[in-house]
């Protein structure tokens, strides 16, 4: 037998199971996970067992014994949990929830908001470009402005008509890159209904804000530039 733990995470229809061997970490891409995450400690069968019996097992089942596959359930422990949500100092660089990408497919930008984290794709000179900017952190915050701010500009508007219209949405809601921002902006708005409804009717004015006012320091930077 060995120990295992179930990892669930219901907002990204996320679930597995990892075998704990010899106390060993182990590692889960953070887009898999947000909000609610369910950890479940669990004994496992490693191997096939003919006649298991136990003398812990209820008094019902005294005297019985049962099959057991390799890899089947023999005991679980306590339910666990914790919130995976991005902080704001994640969301203002813009990577935990927008990701850049290249093609030679294609011949313009492309912007899918349709998995779990928002994915631009450049024309593959313009993202040669990109890559060569990236690698100077002085020039982070212009390509939040360039690339970054817009998408955030339609995710919000995005998350807007959805509230104006709840009974035709998107149907985006489950995704990662929409709760979080639907998370930071109720945060900003102090949790207050109001506030939250008119920052989703300033969509260029919310992106700024979720992103640290990113604008005033790529003017500073552009300043700077002869």
């Amino acid at each position: 037998m060995t120990y295992a733990v179930e990892v669930q995470s219901p907002a990204t229809w996320f679930r597995k199971l990892f075998p704990v061997i010899n106390n060993t970490p182990f590692h889960l891409d953070s887009k898999y996970l947000h909000e609610r995450v369910e950890l479940t400690p669990c004994i496992v069968a490693a191997v096939p067992i003919s006649d298991f019996t136990n003398n812990d097992l209820e008094p019902e089942y005294q005297g019985l014994s049962f099959e057991i596959n390799a890899g089947d359930i023999i005991a679980i422990g306590e339910k666990r949990f914790f919130d995976a949500l991005y902080e704001n100092d994640i969301i203002k660089n813009g990577s935990s929830i927008v990701n850049i990408y290249g093609s030679d497919r294609i011949k313009e930008l492309i912007c899918d908001y349709t998995g779990n984290i928002i994915k631009i794709t450049l024309p593959a000179d313009q993202y040669k470009d990109y890559i060569a900017c990236g690698s100077l952190r002085t020039k982070y915050k212009t390509l939040n402005a360039i690339l970054t701010i817009p998408a955030l500009v339609e995710a919000i508007t995005i998350i807007a008509n959805d509230e104006a219209n709840q009974e035709h949405t998107s149907g985006l809601e489950s995704k990662a890159w929409y709760k979080t921002i639907v998370v930071n902006l109720k945060r900003a708005a102090e949790n207050n209904e109001s506030k939250y409804r008119q920052m989703l009717g300033k969509p260029f004015t919310s992106a700024e804000l979720l992103l640290g006012n990113n604008y005033a320091f790529s003017l500073e930077f552009m300043k700077e530039v002869d």
